[in-house]
């Protein structure tokens, strides 16, 4: 029964101690989130563009600051944002600087994602063999060739990318194909076993590799295995690339490009013309775009593989020479996000009004529709309800935008909702979440305490009987504390007397041996004094003259009398002691 109740005590103890500590956490996040309002609203109140109207010019820097930032800019290399004192600066209307920030955050070329993010922002990264074959990077087309520190200058020839989007291949000066783990590993491995003799080679999604022979015809052959010829009739190719959909294109004579619609079963297709004209490399980027290396060593691109009909658009020299490359590849950008950028279709010239913020998974339905939306994202669904004049929410979902008047809770809905309202609503939605926190932990801790009242009532209840029994015991020990000390006492007593008595027979029996001694020399003076000879003679006439060691008369009785004094004083102390 005691077990059962101390397990139960235990049992609530460390529930009590776990809501406490959860209260504690939940009181500190609390505290966290009241700051964030109070500091929000702080900043809302000193708005830096407050005195500034849509056609205002002369615009601060202040305010200018605030224009870039809220486009999205801020981190890249022009910071804080573009000199407000400049010329042209000072020219533009407070719109004009808007909408002139907005261009920066939505632009995708190097410098401009540069200037604004202080990052490329590019999907993939092109990989290009100098023409001192040695292996270059480039993180976008308008981006600079940065040279790879690897040993590609032992004979890399053209470059291809494996099936994992990871692992890089080539065909180096011997005409077989080695590898490296990743694009910037620091050497090529291999080479792979029977890869002799391709000029030129590309890799299927399945892990086939497609290579170009010294015959200027293609061979196929899975990563581990052998070359199976798989050209058509007539044909001659000088490179070859594969896309993300399997078809596969080629560069043919007079630098033309061709087509087949898979890389699989090629015998059993017939080339097509793409009519495009005059490149000596091409890869196929993540994204579609259709990429080339010119006779001039130079890049170029199309907006998609699936429509090679358009213009060629480049060479890519207006930020950053594009040249000198002899074969090209791409892979995905590892670190590329493309919710770091701005993608919104249209500027928000509400600059002083309530940011707004979108929360995954809820939705906003407010009391009614501000309108129609077109906006198929989720940037351009913000833009949209941000330059309503009656909005204040919206929820995206589906692509689909749905701007909303009035207020109301946020609900819960599906992962792909979103709801967009005010950050000052989303702070105040945050403190109340903490809040009834807060107060269900209370309520909780209340309820464990009632709970465990009845365990703590026993407890005291068997506390008060334990701590009266042990009082009896205590007072019991107490007494038998003194009964023990009055006992030692009594011994100490009796051992005392029996000492006493000890002490009084030792004198008593060394009194009667002086006494005997005593007995026995008053004898001998007796005798001495009134022996035979001694009592009847008359005296001499003639003078009295003592020889050898015999007293006289006197001097007996002079012994004899000291004798009974001794006798006298022993018995006089004997009974004083007593």
């Amino acid at each position: 029964m005691d077990s059962n109740i101390k397990q139960n005590n235990n049992s609530v103890t460390i529930d009590l101690e776990n809501l406490r500590q959860k209260y504690s956490n939940l009181l500190i996040q609390y505290k966290g989130a009241v700051a964030d309002y109070v500091n929000y609203l702080n900043v809302q109140s000193q708005q830096p563009c407050g005195e500034f109207t849509s056609s205002s010019k002369g615009i601060d820097q202040r305010c200018y600051n605030e224009i870039w930032k809220k486009s999205g800019c801020g981190a890249g290399t022009i910071q804080p944002a573009p000199n407000a004192s400049s010329s042209w600066a000072l020219g533009q209307t407070l719109n004009g600087l808007i909408y002139d920030s907005w261009l920066w955050a939505n632009a995708t070329d190097y410098g401009h994602r540069m200037g604004c993010y202080g990052k490329p922002g590019n999907p993939y990264i092109i990989l290009g063999v100098g023409t001192d074959r040695s292996l270059w990077s480039r993180q976008g087309l308008d981006a600079p060739w940065q040279r790879i520190n690897d040993n590609s200058t032992t004979g890399v020839v053209t470059i291809f990318t494996g099936n994992d989007a990871k692992t890089i291949y080539c065909t180096n000066i011997n005409k077989q194909i080695t590898y490296k783990s990743s694009w910037d590993a620091p050497a090529w491995q291999g080479p792979i076993s029977d890869s002799c003799c391709v000029i030129s080679a590309a890799m299927g999604q399945d892990g086939t590799i497609v290579g170009v022979g010294t015959d200027n015809q293609l061979w196929s052959r899975p990563l581990n295995g052998n070359w199976k010829k798989t050209a058509s009739p007539g044909e001659w190719c000088a490179a070859v690339a594969i896309a993300p959909d399997g078809s596969i294109f080629v560069i043919g004579g007079g630098n033309q490009i061709w087509k087949k619609n898979s890389y699989k079963n090629l015998t059993s297709q017939s080339w097509v013309g793409q009519g495009s004209c005059c490149v000596k490399s091409i890869t196929i980027a993540p994204d579609g775009t259709f990429i080339g290396v010119g006779t001039d060593d130079q890049l170029y691109t199309k907006a998609s593989y699936k429509d090679l009909t358009t213009s060629w658009q480049g060479p890519y020299n207006s930020q950053n020479s594009s040249c000198c490359v002899t074969s090209i590849t791409t892979i995905p950008n590892p670190n590329y996000n493309a919710s770091n950028f701005n993608t919104s279709s249209a500027p928000n010239y509400k600059i002083n009004n309530e940011p707004l913020v979108s929360i995954q998974g809820q939705a906003f339905t407010g009391t009614g529709s501000a309108g129609q939306s077109t906006a198929t994202t989720l940037q351009d669904c913000i833009a949209s309800c941000a330059s309503s004049d009656t909005c204040t929410g919206a929820t995206f979902i589906s692509n689909k935008c749905q701007i909303r008047v009035g207020d109301s809770p946020i609900v819960p809905s599906s992962q792909d909702s979103y709801a967009i309202i005010p950050k000052g609503k989303q702070l105040l939605l945050n403190m109340e979440n903490i809040n009834q926190q807060l107060l269900d932990v209370n309520k909780q801790l209340v309820n464990k305490i009632k709970i465990s009242e009845p365990i703590f009532d026993k407890m005291n209840t068997d506390t008060t009987s334990k701590n009266v029994e042990l009082i009896k015991n205590y007072e019991s020990l107490l007494e038998e504390r003194r009964n023990i000390a009055k006992i030692l006492n009594e011994y100490e007593t009796l051992d005392n007397t029996e000492n006493e008595g000890q002490i009084k027979i030792t004198q008593n029996y060394y009194s009667y041996i002086l006494l005997l001694i005593l007995a026995f020399v008053v004898g001998l003076l007796l005798y001495k004094m009134f022996g035979s000879g001694n009592i009847n003679s008359a005296p001499s006439p003639a003078p009295t003259i003592q020889y050898g060691g015999d007293l006289g008369v006197n001097a007996y009785y002079i012994v004899f009398g000291l004798i009974i004094l001794a006798i006298v004083f022993n018995f006089s102390m004997k009974h004083l002691s007593v």
